[in-house]
């Protein structure tokens, strides 16, 4: 395949749990929100399973992709890498119709029409996260200040390398609603041992036509993930001094605190995040899934539940098409599914065989639900 990459000037118009070892879930500290049964184990999942012949092999090709599980989830083949090895898929977008992207930790970005993956570009270095804009667009951020961009449109193999000025290993994109006079709002987080830089872009160019970046520096503090909700940007990670989660929030005009983290003995740092509204958030640490909720007279309560690191440890991951329709991804093939009273796991085992990939991306669309994770990628239709 050829691949077209442009180094150009950037044109202005171009966040069930675990099947959990505790037999309840249990409130945070602070807040002592109410305790909640969690949904038994999938009976096929047997949580003390250990590797054996009835793993599925992820590193094997996969020509399973109308082999379904009974939660509704179907193998798609995974194309291997430069080399012949096998891919360690760190994310992924669905637009919807059939668009699917998904990049690797190797440098290669997939894309899905409809009937298989292809790989459409190759960055030559490693990709950590991607993020979608609406009509097609596409972020994706690497190490050593790697920031490529896709304009809709545009073929699948033309990007755009996007200058930033930095060589520090970037953690997070997005772009969320630009506001006037500005004409794009894009956000890029780079995390270096204990200080993490947030970069803002609003559409403005140099003489020299390269985007024009602004920048703030937090110390002591390490930023782990960042999601764009309309015109805001929320940041999140361990503050190393107080020791404990942070969650940070900008809508251009500076950063602010106003959602507190939950207050927990399981604190050790918030490693992903969904936002639906200030009363609704879930987020993730090392050892716990939290759930923000506007609580009785409209005081937020936070919800904990413990996580089982055994069979579900940390990231994991969200994607939500509603408050009540919810879906997490995480460790050992683990999926579980919100739907706005109870966790449920979502059986991703196949004829009894364990499905034991690491999971770390999740994304979907009106009508699809796809994770991806080391060698897999599983699509599954929403109406199922």
């Amino acid at each position: 395949m050829k691949h077209v990459l442009i180094v150009a000037l950037f044109a202005v118009n171009a966040v069930r749990l675990a099947a959990c070892a505790s037999s309840e879930v249990e409130a945070p500290d602070a807040d002592g929100g109410p305790s909640v049964n969690p949904p038994p184990p999938e009976a096929e999942l047997p949580l003390d399973a250990s590797p054996s012949s009835d793993v599925i092999d992820a590193s094997a090709p996969d020509d399973a992709s109308t082999e379904c599980t009974e939660g509704g989830w179907c193998r798609t083949a995974v194309p291997r890498g430069r080399d012949g090895g096998v891919l360690s898929l760190a994310d992924v977008w669905d637009h919807g119709g059939g668009d699917v992207w998904t990049i690797a930790e190797e440098g290669l970005v997939l894309h899905w029409e409809k009937s298989g993956w292809s790989v459409a570009f190759d960055a030559g270095g490693t990709l950590t996260h991607l993020w979608g804009t609406e009509g097609g667009g596409l972020w994706i951020a690497g190490k050593n200040g790697t920031l490529l961009h896709h304009a809709p449109g545009t073929a699948p193999s033309i990007w755009e390398v996007v200058p930033i000025g930095t060589t520090a290993d970037l953690i997070s994109v997005c772009e969320g609603t630009a506001q006037s006079p500005a004409s794009r709002n894009v956000w890029v987080a780079a995390s270096v041992g204990t200080t993490s830089t947030v970069f803002h872009w609003d559409g403005a160019t140099g003489s020299d036509g390269k985007p024009t970046w602004a920048s703030s520096a937090m110390t002591l503090a390490q930023a782990r993930t960042m999601r764009c909700v309309d015109n805001r940007v929320w940041l999140a990670g361990l503050s190393v001094s107080p020791y404990g989660s942070f969650i940070r929030v900008n809508d251009g005009t500076g950063w602010t605190s106003p959602i507190a983290p939950p207050a927990s003995k399981q604190d050790d740092g918030v490693n992903s995040l969904w936002i639906a509204g200030e009363s609704d958030l879930w987020l993730s640490s090392e050892r716990a899934l939290f759930h923000r909720t506007a609580g009785d007279a409209g005081v937020p309560v936070w919800a904990s539940y413990p996580i089982d690191l055994a069979f579900f440890a940390p990231p994991m991951k969200f994607w939500a098409a509603s408050a009540s329709d919810l879906w997490i991804a995480g460790r050992h093939g683990r999926i579980y599914h919100w739907d706005g009273s109870e966790m449920r796991i979502s059986p991703t085992s196949r004829n009894g065989a364990i499905l034991d990939s690491r999971l770390r991306g999740i994304s979907g669309s009106a009508d699809d639900v796809w994770v991806v994770g080391d060698n897999v990628a599983l699509h599954r239709k929403r109406s199922e």
